[in-house]
Protein backbone atom coordinates (compact mmCIF):
# COMPACT_ATOMS: atom_id res chain seq x y z
CA UNK A 1 0.00 0.00 0.00
CA UNK A 2 1.65 3.33 -0.68
CA UNK A 3 2.18 5.61 1.48
CA UNK A 4 0.66 9.50 2.07
CA UNK A 5 3.01 11.83 -0.01
CA UNK A 6 2.97 15.88 -0.60
CA UNK A 7 1.46 15.47 -3.63
CA UNK A 8 -1.98 13.36 -1.88
CA UNK A 9 -1.90 16.45 0.14
CA UNK A 10 -1.46 18.84 -2.85
CA UNK A 11 -4.51 17.14 -4.49
CA UNK A 12 -6.88 16.86 -1.63
CA UNK A 13 -6.68 20.60 -0.83
CA UNK A 14 -7.54 21.40 -4.46
CA UNK A 15 -10.67 18.83 -3.82
CA UNK A 16 -11.00 21.09 -0.84
CA UNK A 17 -10.51 24.75 -3.00
CA UNK A 18 -13.00 23.48 -5.85
CA UNK A 19 -15.16 22.38 -2.98
CA UNK A 20 -15.17 25.53 -1.16
CA UNK A 21 -16.17 27.68 -4.56
CA UNK A 22 -18.65 25.42 -5.28
CA UNK A 23 -20.52 25.90 -2.18
CA UNK A 24 -19.95 29.38 -2.40
CA UNK A 25 -21.92 29.70 -5.58
CA UNK A 26 -24.52 27.15 -4.24
CA UNK A 27 -24.92 29.53 -1.24
CA UNK A 28 -25.30 32.52 -3.55
CA UNK A 29 -27.60 31.08 -6.50
CA UNK A 30 -30.11 28.75 -5.03
CA UNK A 31 -30.28 26.37 -7.60
CA UNK A 32 -30.20 22.68 -7.43
CA UNK A 33 -27.56 22.44 -10.70
CA UNK A 34 -24.73 22.83 -8.55
CA UNK A 35 -26.26 21.46 -5.38
CA UNK A 36 -26.57 17.86 -6.99
CA UNK A 37 -22.60 18.33 -8.29
CA UNK A 38 -21.62 18.81 -4.56
CA UNK A 39 -23.61 15.39 -3.58
CA UNK A 40 -21.06 13.57 -6.53
CA UNK A 41 -17.95 14.91 -4.98
CA UNK A 42 -17.86 11.94 -2.37
CA UNK A 43 -18.01 9.12 -5.56
CA UNK A 44 -15.36 11.41 -7.03
CA UNK A 45 -13.44 11.15 -4.29
CA UNK A 46 -13.79 7.43 -3.37
CA UNK A 47 -12.92 7.00 -7.09
CA UNK A 48 -9.53 8.96 -6.51
CA UNK A 49 -8.23 6.95 -3.46
CA UNK A 50 -10.10 3.68 -4.83
CA UNK A 51 -7.50 4.36 -7.58
CA UNK A 52 -4.66 6.12 -5.47
CA UNK A 53 -4.24 3.23 -3.44
CA UNK A 54 -5.39 0.47 -5.51
CA UNK A 55 -8.10 -1.09 -3.19
CA UNK A 56 -10.06 -3.29 -3.85
CA UNK A 57 -13.99 -2.26 -5.06
CA UNK A 58 -15.46 -4.37 -1.77
CA UNK A 59 -12.94 -2.63 -0.13
CA UNK A 60 -13.95 1.11 -2.06
CA UNK A 61 -17.47 0.49 -1.77
CA UNK A 62 -17.29 0.32 2.10
CA UNK A 63 -15.33 3.14 2.55
CA UNK A 64 -17.44 5.57 -0.06
CA UNK A 65 -20.88 5.04 2.95
CA UNK A 66 -18.28 6.87 5.73
CA UNK A 67 -16.86 9.04 3.43
CA UNK A 68 -20.41 10.26 2.45
CA UNK A 69 -21.74 10.40 5.44
CA UNK A 70 -18.80 12.85 6.54
CA UNK A 71 -18.94 14.74 3.46
CA UNK A 72 -22.36 15.67 4.62
CA UNK A 73 -21.83 17.03 7.81
CA UNK A 74 -18.98 19.19 6.54
CA UNK A 75 -20.88 20.43 3.65
CA UNK A 76 -23.76 21.45 6.08
CA UNK A 77 -21.91 23.09 8.70
CA UNK A 78 -19.98 25.41 5.33
CA UNK A 79 -23.34 25.91 3.68
CA UNK A 80 -24.83 27.04 7.15
CA UNK A 81 -21.44 29.24 7.34
CA UNK A 82 -21.76 30.55 3.92
CA UNK A 83 -25.32 31.38 4.28
CA UNK A 84 -25.10 33.18 7.59
CA UNK A 85 -22.91 35.98 5.53
CA UNK A 86 -25.28 36.86 3.33
CA UNK A 87 -28.37 38.95 4.02
CA UNK A 88 -31.88 37.89 4.58
CA UNK A 89 -35.30 38.71 5.48
CA UNK A 90 -37.46 37.53 8.03
CA UNK A 91 -39.32 35.19 5.43
CA UNK A 92 -36.20 33.90 4.18
CA UNK A 93 -34.74 31.86 7.41
CA UNK A 94 -35.89 28.27 7.27
CA UNK A 95 -36.67 25.70 10.21
CA UNK A 96 -34.13 23.48 9.33
CA UNK A 97 -31.58 25.90 11.40
CA UNK A 98 -29.42 27.56 8.67
CA UNK A 99 -28.51 29.54 11.48
CA UNK A 100 -26.55 26.90 13.40
CA UNK A 101 -24.26 25.27 11.88
CA UNK A 102 -23.98 22.30 13.80
CA UNK A 103 -27.85 21.53 13.40
CA UNK A 104 -27.55 22.17 9.43
CA UNK A 105 -24.54 19.83 9.52
CA UNK A 106 -26.95 16.96 11.56
CA UNK A 107 -29.59 18.19 9.21
CA UNK A 108 -27.86 17.28 6.18
CA UNK A 109 -26.31 13.90 7.84
CA UNK A 110 -29.93 12.84 8.00
CA UNK A 111 -30.57 13.35 4.47
CA UNK A 112 -27.34 11.88 3.34
CA UNK A 113 -27.83 9.24 5.19
CA UNK A 114 -30.66 7.30 2.95
CA UNK A 115 -28.65 9.47 -0.39
CA UNK A 116 -25.14 7.81 0.30
CA UNK A 117 -26.95 4.23 0.82
CA UNK A 118 -27.92 4.74 -2.76
CA UNK A 119 -24.80 5.93 -4.04
CA UNK A 120 -22.65 3.63 -2.34
CA UNK A 121 -25.00 0.65 -3.59
CA UNK A 122 -24.50 2.37 -7.42
CA UNK A 123 -20.86 3.12 -6.39
CA UNK A 124 -20.72 -0.71 -5.93
CA UNK A 125 -21.92 -1.94 -8.92
CA UNK A 126 -20.41 0.20 -11.52
CA UNK A 127 -17.47 -0.77 -9.49
CA UNK A 128 -18.02 -4.30 -9.24
CA UNK A 129 -18.66 -4.42 -13.05
CA UNK A 130 -15.46 -2.44 -14.14
CA UNK A 131 -13.64 -4.91 -11.98
CA UNK A 132 -14.85 -7.69 -13.53
CA UNK A 133 -14.42 -6.59 -17.27
CA UNK A 134 -11.12 -5.50 -17.31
Amino acid sequence: MPSITIKDLLAFTAFSAVYLALARVVVRHAGYDFALLLIGLPILLTAALQWRFKLAWHQATALHYPIAVVWAFVAGVVHSLLWRQLPHSFYDRGSVGLDDPFRFGLFAVEIMLVVALASTVGYGLVSWYFSRNR
